[in-house]
């Protein structure tokens, strides 16, 4: 992947990350007054450094959104996977789905092929950031505009959503390291291992579930208990919110999917195949 590119992405999750934890704390008049300061000119220092922290911050919190969805994104390999096996296309008798060794053979393959893996990539790891962070962001905007004058019940807000993701996150680096550990590939060798993988996805036993329930209740709550005069702003930033992180979701594990399948098409239709059409036995 070009590295202005990485840079992008990860200055992108950043700035998410910032406005969510600045948004509760902002007043109403600062915010509206934010457009006018904006056409007045930035100072160019400012801007630097708030790119500079953006970028530190996506860094920190693009791998804290990987570990978030780790299990979630491993039920995505392991439903892939059963399907190959149980149409006969797994890869091997040790792993149906080697990820790791056919992204190496993609890169060895050649630019056209590793700049097309890096592009799905990309889309997978945005929408990830999305589907993690908006949420958080819906929450501190509602935070803002429907409890303007209540700075207490923002701090609890605040520190709620703030726990809510931090509960999720232990939890799902205890699960790893207990029984529940969901399988990995490697482990299914037999149609009683595939059975005993799909009894493990259960959705009630994942962080990310709870996590997600627990954000719709906080919305509800945030909605009933804002100010009279904002509910109707309140409820459209809730609602815009609720949709985006839907979508994001729903593009991340969609964009897995595509991503896994042109793993699984290249091994079978660009194996021993060289860049420029040539086969390896040509010569």
């Amino acid at each position: 992947m070009k590295t202005t590119e990485l840079f992008v992405e990860q200055t992108l999750t950043g700035f998410l990350v910032l406005t969510a934890a600045a948004a509760p704390f902002l007043s109403l008049d600062i915010v509206q007054k934010l457009p006018e300061k904006a056409k007045g000119g930035l100072d160019i220092s400012s801007v630097a450094g708030a790119i500079g922290a953006a970028y530190l911050l996506g860094v920190v919190f693009d791998r804290f959104a990987d570990t978030l969805l780790e299990r979630v994104n491993r039920w995505n390999r392991l439903l892939f996977a059963i399907d190959l096996l149980k149409d006969h296309k797994g890869f091997s008798e040790e792993d149906p789905f080697p990820e790791d060794r056919l992204q190496i053979e993609v890169i060895h393959h050649g630019h056209e092929a590793w700049a097309w893996m890096d592009y799905l990539r990309s889309r997978i790891r945005l929408a990830r950031a999305m589907a993690v962070f908006v949420p958080a962001l819906t929450l501190s905007l509602a935070l803002t505009v429907g409890f303007s004058d209540r700075w207490g019940f923002v701090r609890v807000g605040f520190a709620l959503v703030v726990a809510a993701y931090a509960a999720a996150f232990l939890a799902t680096q205890v699960l790893e390291r207990s029984r529940r550990r969901l399988p990995k590939t490697y482990h299914l060798h037999s149609a009683e291992d595939c059975r005993r993988a799909e009894a493990s996805m259960i959705a009630t036993h994942e962080p990310a579930f709870w996590l997600v329930a627990f954000l719709l209740v906080l919305a509800v709550g945030f909605f009933a208990l804002a100010n009279r005069e904002s509910r109707t702003i309140t409820a459209a930033i809730l609602g815009a919110g609720t949709v985006l992180s839907a979508i994001s979701g729903w593009a991340w594990w969609r964009t897995t999917e595509s991503f896994m399948q042109y793993l699984s098409d290249f091994r079978k239709w660009a194996k021993g195949k060289r860049p420029g059409g040539k086969d390896d036995d040509d010569e």
